[in-house]
């Protein structure tokens, strides 16, 4: 609202009920003024906080396409280890079978040397 002074030196001259007119105009006019300051404050403070979610949205919105791509890499990468221990356990399995057949033919090369030997020795 606007000083008592400013008012008094305004009203100099006019009649009281002209006086009661002015200045109930002028406490109008004072509080339409500060209401009115006081929605802008409010509008701006709403628009901020407007802004403030639409940016927050989007880094939200960006950080799910991350991780949804690092999801996806992440299944990728379970797929091959699984292939790999697949193949891993594969060879192993392949080893396995291979040692196996190589002591079975030492094995019988042995016998063999053996019988030769003894043959050998009897044809002596």
């Amino acid at each position: 609202m606007g000083s008592s002074l400013d008012q008094n030196s305004y009203l100099n001259g006019c009649t009281s009920s002209e006086a009661s007119n002015q200045i109930d105009e002028m406490v109008k006019r004072d509080i339409v003024d500060h209401f009115s300051k006081e929605m802008s404050k409010l509008i701006k403070r709403i628009s901020d906080a407007d802004s403030r979610s639409i940016s927050y949205l989007s880094e939200c919105r960006s950080l799910r396409g991350q991780l949804e791509m690092v999801n996806r890499d992440l299944e990728s990468a379970k797929k091959k280890i699984n292939e790999k221990d697949t193949i891993i356990f594969n060879y192993k399995s392949q080893l396995s079978v291979m040692s196996e057949h190589l002591a079975a033919l030492n094995e019988k090369i042995v016998q063999q040397k053996d019988a030769i030997d003894e043959l050998t020795h009897q044809s002596k």
